[in-house]
């Protein structure tokens, strides 16, 4: 039996962790023996492995400023690493995010393994920080294969990485049947906004609740914004609600592992970020059947939603047109009626299981 491990940091709320998940609920286990390595033990985990599924933690996950306080960490995480690669006799390594990354071809060198290396962002939007952004050119071009989840980003990879390792790898697509979408609730009223990520800056929820804010002072309708997701910027943003006089309507959710009942109970998804990659949430509020509304910032949601037929598009930092495109489409049930279908359509022809052989074949 083939034997693959996955390297992550961690098991924390993130996009990647998502995907690690959902390939790890659908893989061939009867094909493939699986293994998780991780730096970070279960003190940092959101995520729950499936219990067939083996974890091995390495640690070294104290951070250093001291440069060769970093280096010589760092040399022991490879270290790590490879040793685990070789006790566990791995046929195929994969890893999850830049740093981990650059580690593991590092740790590989020499080693009789397929390396492969997975971006889930645009390298040329989103840097890993110094020296990482200069590793990642130096070290990718030597794995075996070099995935990414939005063709935008393959073409940032192919300036360093050969074209004949690049290979487009999307995100597991969700399957949402027809007896859960019957549980879907009416608006009663008030129309159900949703948004989804972890509260960074790149997510550029002060756009979007500017918008809500003009939303509120020019509409007849009354509004309801959820946000689910944790950061850094939750004192700033909750600031901000209160200043622009729509706390009282913003919901914030922090860590929801379920998020199913909060797709049933929208009539809107909006994802109004600076930069993406392929996000989870997107194509979980697709396959539930709810109307989109994303930038124009990312190839990676474009390549989902086509303007004005599986959702619509409105510029980057923008809160004027975000606030227009959502005062129609909340006045307009049909439109986003005709939206939803298409969206969830697209989702459904283009099944986890047809995702999951461009996964499997990575491992042949």
């Amino acid at each position: 039996m083939k034997k693959i491990a996955f390297l992550i940091s961690d098991l924390g709320c993130g996009g990647a962790q998502r995907v690690l998940i959902n390939v790890l609920n659908n893989i061939d286990l009867n094909q493939f023996k699986v293994i998780v390595v991780t730096l970070y033990d279960e003190s940092t985990d959101f995520f729950k492995l499936p219990g067939n599924v083996e974890r091995i933690i390495i640690g070294y996950t104290k951070q250093e400023k001291n440069i060769f306080k970093s280096v010589y960490l760092n040399f022991k995480r490879i270290s790590g690493i490879r040793k685990t690669l070789i006790l566990n006799d791995v046929n195929y390594a994969m890893s999850f995010i830049g740093a981990m990354n650059i580690l593991l071809v590092l740790a590989t060198i020499k080693l009789k393994l397929k390396t492969i290396i997975s971006e889930r962002n645009d390298p040329n939007k989103q840097s890993i920080g110094f020296p990482w952004d200069a590793f990642r050119k130096i070290t990718y071009p030597y794995a075996d294969v070099v995935t990414a989840n939005s063709h935008g980003a393959l073409k940032t990879l192919s300036r360093y990485v050969p074209e004949e390792k690049l290979l487009y790898l999307p995100n597991p697509f969700p399957v949402v049947n027809a007896h859960t979408l019957s549980r879907k609730s009416d608006s009663e009223g008030v129309i159900r906004l949703l948004a989804v990520g972890r509260l960074y800056p790149q997510k550029n929820y002060k756009i979007l609740l500017k918008a809500l804010s003009e939303c509120v002072h020019k509409s007849r309708l009354k509004y309801r914004l959820t946000i689910l997701g944790d950061g850094p910027l939750y004192n700033e943003l909750n600031d901000w609600c209160i200043e622009l006089g729509i706390n009282e309507i913003v919901l914030w959710k922090k860590s929801v592992v379920d998020t199913e009942k909060y797709y049933l109970d929208s009539d809107l998804y909006l994802l109004p970020s600076s930069h993406e990659g392929m996000p989870n949430s997107l194509l979980e509020a697709m396959a539930y059947g709810i109307a989109v509304i994303i930038s124009d910032a990312s190839e990676g949601p474009l390549e989902l939603v086509e303007n004005n037929v599986t959702g619509v598009v409105v510029r980057v930092d923008s809160s004027e047109e975000l606030a227009e495109k959502i005062m129609f489409l909340s006045d307009d049930k049909e439109e986003r009626k005709k939206l939803a279908f298409n969206a969830k359509r697209f989702i459904d022809e283009n099944s986890t299981c047809k995702v999951m052989n461009v996964w499997e074949n990575l491992f042949n």
